[in-house]
């Protein structure tokens, strides 16, 4: 919008000066004042274009620097994060982001980019066999709060799955997942109840997502949600690295009493892809190492219960 006004405006001033340089010849009747006025003329629109052209040149590679550094910031960000944050059009940031692309710093990834160092999302498989130890004690932890005749759910994740196990001696249990680990985790259990969303497989985290689960989820109700999360921080909130996945957690936690997350030290400060919802949203936050000073007064202040459980 700013070139189109700036190019009706040179417009409107070429079109008066033009006539005022034909004027100006008519009444002297001179052909060499005419050239010379109008050489003037040329030479004036030719310096206003380079200004504004240079201007709008500058102003874009300043926007691109500044992406830049937030993307470093950040990690990685949502195209519409990007938007709302320099007040420009997707097609903007998309050929901004081109730039960035072609010069290796960034690389695309599902409703966003993220920095080209950055490590991409692990694999559920490879998660598993990370940290068992911390992600069993917190699903010990979680358990407490289940109990028989309870009906929950377990959002998909290395933690969460965890939790059947640990609750596996609990009598007519209803369990809704869009795990695939958690249905396998849970079959061998007759007293367990299990209710599987349905839905498109996302292959990297073995989940069901998309509008079939969604819609399943919001005719249920369920006493807690067992959240799994990538990244945890005071100013981004609980964070997610697909994107594809956030609409499906935030119905988990729309349709569930209690909010349980559960989270190893790892993920805290850090920023991953999208938001899905605020810390202070939760009603307990379990992990397995003292959260840094700054959350456990957070919690606090937002009546946030924060248990830890020792491996």
């Amino acid at each position: 919008m700013p070139n189109t006004l700036m190019s009706i405006s040179w417009a409107y001033l070429a079109a008066y000066w033009l006539i005022f340089v034909i004027t100006i010849a008519i009444i002297y009747k001179n052909f060499y004042f005419f050239v010379y006025i109008l050489g003037i003329y040329c030479l004036k629109g030719y310096i206003i274009y380079a200004n504004q052209k240079r201007r709008i040149m500058t102003l874009k590679l300043q926007r691109i620097q500044h992406i830049e550094d937030f993307i470093k910031k950040h990690g990685s960000v949502s195209l519409d994060e990007l938007c709302q944050r320099f007040a420009v059009s997707k097609n903007t940031i998309r050929r901004d982001l081109q730039e960035l692309e072609a010069r290796r710093l960034i690389k695309k990834v599902y409703g966003g980019v993220m920095l080209n160092n950055a490590e991409a999302p692990i694999p559920l498989s490879q998660r598993q066999m990370t940290m068992t130890a911390e992600k069993t004690a917190i699903a010990r932890k979680a358990a407490e709060f289940v109990h028989d005749g309870d009906i929950i759910v377990i959002d998909a994740g290395s933690t969460t799955v965890h939790l059947v196990e640990s609750i596996k001696d609990r009598h007519n249990i209803t369990i809704i997942t869009n795990s695939v680990p958690v249905l396998n985790a849970a079959l061998g259990y007759e007293h367990c109840h299990l209710i599987v969303t349905g839905g498109d497989l996302l292959r990297p985290t073995n989940s069901f997502v998309g509008q079939d689960a969604v819609s399943l989820l919001k005719k249920l109700n369920a006493k807690a949600v067992f959240l799994a999360a990538t990244g945890v921080s005071l100013n981004k909130g609980i964070t997610n690295s697909s994107t594809i996945e956030t609409e499906i957690k935030k119905t988990m936690i729309d349709v569930s009493a209690q909010r349980i997350l559960l989270v190893d030290h790892t993920k805290f400060d850090t920023i991953s892809l999208v938001t899905f919802a605020d810390l202070k949203d939760m009603h307990i936050l379990i992990t397995d190492q003292p959260p840094p000073s700054q959350y456990v007064q957070y919690c606090a202040q937002y009546h946030v219960k924060v248990l830890v459980a020792n491996p």
